[in-house]
């Protein structure tokens, strides 16, 4: 276990920390990137990533999240270590979405007619 993990997984064996992840899970019915309703073993994400802030359980401090969002999220913004040009890989990734549009004929009230 790396020191990171385990200063994070100290916090997560304290009182504190259980009842505050129950309050988020009580207050915080969706994801807010998705939409989506939280899920069972969803995330309590920390948006700080000093992991020696980590003990600091303040609302704005963490946020729920499904399990692929926190991925995608780190995917995007990286971790401590590793931190990413996240404005570009946005705009890269919107671009992207943008073409997907185009091509499947998505908002451009076309019907697609495909042959049997």
């Amino acid at each position: 276990m790396s020191k990171n993990s385990a200063i994070k997984d100290k916090v997560r064996k304290t009182r504190e920390w259980k009842e505050f992840r129950a309050k988020k899970l009580e207050e915080q019915k969706n994801d807010p990137v998705t939409g989506k309703k939280i899920q069972k073993g969803a995330n309590l994400h920390h948006r700080c990533l000093d992991v020696n802030q980590y003990h600091i359980l303040e609302d704005d401090r963490f946020v729920l999240l499904n399990r692929q969002t926190h991925e995608v999220l780190h995917w995007i913004y990286g971790d401590e270590r590793h931190k990413k040009d996240w404005k570009m890989i946005l705009a890269n990734l919107q671009e992207q979405c943008e073409l997907m549009d185009k091509y499947n004929n998505i908002n451009n009230n076309v019907e697609l007619n495909i042959a049997d």
